[in-house]
């Protein structure tokens, strides 16, 4: 699987359809979306087969929400 066709899919599921646009290189101001296309890149192994590709972004997807978690978690305690 080509990594264009991985950034597209989670650009499917990206509520603007930003990711694929930071990906090609736009400036589009959403530094989420951003965040999305470069961390699927810098993770990206051509030579895995397509199914250890898309389990690695999800692995990666899957990380960076448990951390946004983890903040959200201590900015919600901290305001008690």
């Amino acid at each position: 699987m080509k990594l264009e066709e991985i950034i597209e899919i989670a650009d499917e599921g990206y509520p603007d359809g930003l990711v694929l646009a930071s990906f090609q290189g736009m400036r589009v101001g959403d530094t989420l979306a951003e965040f999305v296309a470069r961390e699927i890149k810098e993770t990206y192994d051509a030579k895995a087969s397509d199914k250890k590709q898309l389990a690695e972004a999800v692995r990666v997807i899957k990380t960076a929400r448990e951390e946004l978690q983890s903040v959200e978690r201590h900015l919600r305690e901290a305001k008690r």
